[in-house]
């Protein structure tokens, strides 16, 4: 499994092992659960995989939360 991403790597990149060695450094997580997953196979217990972020779902830097949702603010309770 590793073997085999290492040489499609140097395959693609022509031989190129700064570039391959790049490719496959922003490929290292994905390889590893897929590694992960495999090794899994038959074991007593099942690992979950969770799917990515979706960016919908995540606050943008910068920004301040919204206002909805804040127990009462002003440090009174409503009468």
């Amino acid at each position: 499994m590793i073997t085999s991403a290492v040489e499609q790597a140097l395959e693609e990149h022509d031989g190129d092992t700064e570039a391959a060695s790049a490719a496959l450094e922003k490929k290292a997580i994905p390889n590893g659960m897929a590694l992960f997953e495999a090794t899994r196979v038959g074991a007593a217990y099942e690992h979950t995989v969770y799917p990515d972020r979706l960016e919908f779902l995540s606050r943008r830097p910068g920004t301040a939360p919204t206002r909805s949702g804040r127990a009462a603010t002003s440090g009174r309770t409503p009468r």
